[in-house]
């Protein structure tokens, strides 16, 4: 789903939350 890139705002912060999990960083 990291990969899943949308136009949409929401989809686009959802992608970045995703990504700092997986990175293991804190928020």
């Amino acid at each position: 789903m990291i990969a899943v890139a949308v136009n949409t705002d929401g989809m686009r912060e959802i992608l970045g939350v995703a990504t700092g999990i997986s990175e293991g960083e804190p928020l």
